[in-house]
């Protein structure tokens, strides 16, 4: 399960932020100076900066706790200055699991917070100390620590539910990546995402012609898209009517725009799409998908959904599913409604080959992740 350490200089708001980051995150806190020995302790306070010496069985202390926290099932925040790479590695271990956020602060605001900060060893002297020793993380989600507490809990949140992909964790960058090479009519990125699961490149055509739709069910929907739209570029949400989609509604989603196009959220997911995946997805976005499935396809459906969002007009893929599952290929009709875009009428038609060994432990561990991550 993911640590995040909240790191950076003393007085940088740490320890105001770490217990709200976890809470949010329906985890456990803990501070790091409690893995400090009492020597590390007295040497603070009687004004002497730590050297590596002092520094190393605190680090390993911390290190030897996160491998445990990361065998649980909640996730857990240490509030830590990790003030040097090497300190960061230490703690880390090479685990992506171990995020990092960084309040980064100015001499000044530091010296103003500690000069008012009561109960705590770490003298106003050794501010100097602090940022000789900081080196300033290049991997790191990187907060201004001056603004208030409840932007940069609302912020860390946003970026850490972003990072915690387990298999794509640069997924906004992938996924735009995608929506330039599909608006290009290029695929390298898109090749090389498929390939690292052993997939095949998804095919991708924009307005389809209607005779170009391999699958009934989406030529049904392409129909009544075109019927509803008329001689406008889209037609609007509020027009759509599921009764009129009743013969192949198990086949359609609603996917909703948010936060001006980097999020999308499925407000439908039909009956037979739950059926093929075992997993109803309604309320959930992409990004959940991608950090659940652990598969490519979620990060592709993410750029598509941008590049139609930018171009507007409609776009079918066939793209193949996880090994596990009995899902061979995933043919898909992307409509836009709106006129700017805010929502989005998908056919999506699986293949469906004999089930796979181990389907059911997959589904079963899509299931447990929610249900952590729900708590």
């Amino acid at each position: 399960m993911m640590v995040v350490v909240v790191m950076g200089v003393a007085g940088s708001g740490k320890s105001t932020i770490g217990p709200q980051i976890a809470a949010a995150l329906g985890g456990d806190y803990a501070e790091g100076d409690q893995f400090h020995p009492p020597a590390n302790i007295a040497k603070m306070t009687s004004g002497q900066p730590l050297d590596d010496g002092d520094r190393m069985p605190w680090l390993e202390a911390m290190a030897e706790a996160i491998v445990r926290w990361r065998a649980k099932d909640r996730p857990t925040v240490l509030a830590c200055s990790a003030l040097r790479k090497r300190y960061r590695e230490i703690l880390a271990r090479g685990s992506d699991e171990v995020k990092f956020v960084y309040l980064r602060a100015t001499p000044e605001l530091v010296a103003q917070r500690m000069a008012t900060r009561k109960g705590h060893f770490m003298p106003t002297s050794l501010i100097g100390s602090q940022f000789a020793t900081l080196e300033e993380p290049d991997d790191a989600i990187v907060l201004d620590g001056a603004r208030p507490p409840a932007e940069l809990v609302a912020t860390a949140l946003e970026r850490l539910r972003g990072a915690d992909v387990r298999v794509v964790p640069d997924f906004d960058a992938q996924a735009e990546a995608i929506k330039n090479e599909l608006i290009a009519g290029t695929s390298e990125a898109t090749g090389a995402l498929f390939a690292a699961s052993k997939l095949p490149a998804p095919s991708v055509q924009w307005e389809p012609p209607r005779d170009a739709i391999p699958i009934e069910n989406l030529r049904f929907l392409h129909d009544y898209w075109n019927r509803l739209r008329g001689a406008r570029r889209a037609p609007m949400p509020r027009e759509v009517d599921p009764i009129e989609m009743r013969p192949i509604l198990g086949n359609v989603m609603l996917v909703d725009v948010e936060d001006g196009g980097r999020r999308f959220r499925y407000t439908l997911y039909g009956a037979q799409l739950v059926n093929a995946t075992s997993f109803d997805w309604t309320g959930r976005t992409t990004r959940d998908m991608a950090r659940a499935t652990r598969m490519p396809g979620p990060v592709f459906y993410e750029g598509c959904y941008r590049a139609v969002l930018a171009r507007g007009v409609p776009m079918l893929t066939v793209s193949h599913g996880a090994p596990a599952l009995a899902i061979k290929t995933w043919a898909r009709l992307i409509l836009p409604l709106g006129d700017p875009i805010t929502r989005f009428l998908v056919g999506n038609v699986p293949v469906v080959r004999d089930l796979q060994s181990g389907a059911a432990a997959y589904v079963e561990e899509i299931r447990r992740f929610f249900d952590r991550s729900d708590a």
